[in-house]
């Protein structure tokens, strides 16, 4: 009886030990993240509510670096601007402490800056990449510093069962509940782990979400390119994103075709398809080219009978890639 109790009185003693560690730790970084945050989100309604500021992405960032030095953190443990903008844009939305001719105010200010975001997005992918690989070693530190401090609590709580069997200035120590006490101990803190972060994932804005969709444009504009490296096509990145297009290739010496990548997964609406053939299309006469090609992941049908259908077609991976095989035949 008296081994259970040391063995239990030892398990206590490493799960304190370990819930201590861990706030210090990394509860505590992951707290003064979240507070920053809202520090953040707060200054910037004060003054676009009661100021009538006249709000810009350099503002955020610079706001965002500002408060990251003031909490001893890195700007890209913060929110990244259209985080911090989406969330603006949904507490003047859902308040009624404001009138709605000041609401109406305030979200047409909003909305044009995050159009413009969403327009130029893919000139900061290496951004948003270099966010989410930041985020993942984040992680992994969290996860390593996690392991230490669960180790050393539970060899730690182990220990203290060996405290009774101190007898004449000498240690006796039993490995068995020694043993038995730091694997239980280490068992215990691993299952709350799992619910600390099980919880924290339901409260949290995951960072890489963003990231992770611009990942996946990214590895699909390469797929294709690939596509067309692979019958000896030389492909040719456009210079500039004002282009309208993503690269291009030549069939033959003067048939030049451009390519947009798009990773649309479902249909997107009428108005948005409309816009972007009318700029590849656009782009097409611009350049005196063959033709122009919207390339998407997998067939969905939408885009049949589509305007300016005889310049741009729209194609899944798998056309596309016949497309290629019988030189635009």
């Amino acid at each position: 009886m008296e081994g259970y109790l040391q063995t239990g009185v030892g398990i206590f003693v490493s799960i304190i030990l370990f819930l201590l560690g861990y706030r210090q730790t990394v509860g505590a970084k992951k707290e003064r993240i979240r507070t920053a945050n809202k520090e953040v989100e707060k200054i910037l309604i004060r003054r676009i509510v009661n100021e009538n500021f006249q709000l810009s992405i350099m503002d955020i960032k610079r706001l965002l670096e500002g408060k990251a030095r003031d909490f001893k953190l890195k700007a890209e443990d913060l929110f990244f601007e259209e985080q911090i903008l989406n969330s603006i844009y949904t507490r003047i939305l859902e308040t009624d402490l404001i009138t709605q001719e000041q609401r109406n105010n305030i979200l047409s200010k909003l909305l044009p800056i995050i159009e413009d975001m969403e327009k130029n997005i893919k000139n900061e992918e290496s951004i948003f990449i270099n966010i989410s690989n930041y985020s993942r070693s984040r992680t992994k530190i969290h996860s390593y510093i996690s392991l230490i401090i669960a180790l050393v609590a539970s060899i730690s709580g182990g220990l203290f069962t060996t405290i009774p069997f101190l007898r004449n200035d000498s240690v006796k120590i039993d490995l068995n509940i020694f043993i038995m006490t730091s694997i239980i101990s280490l068992l215990a803190i691993s299952f709350i782990v799992i619910l600390k972060n099980f919880k924290e994932s339901q409260q949290d804005i995951p960072l890489s979400n963003k990231s992770q969709v611009i990942e996946n444009v990214i590895n699909f504009e390469r797929e294709v390119a690939k596509v067309i490296s692979k019958q000896n096509y030389i492909v040719f990145p456009s210079s500039n994103r004002k282009e309208n297009y993503d690269f291009s290739f030549n069939i033959n010496t003067n048939d030049k075709v451009l390519i947009e990548v798009k990773s649309w997964k479902k249909p997107p609406s009428a108005a948005f398809i409309e816009r972007t053939v009318t700029r590849l299309s656009e782009a097409v006469i611009t350049e005196g080219a063959r033709g122009g090609i919207i390339v998407i992941p997998e067939y969905i049908s939408f885009y049949k009978g589509k305007p300016n259908e005889n310049i741009v077609k729209i194609m899944s991976l798998n056309e596309f890639k016949q497309f290629i095989k019988g030189n635009g035949a």
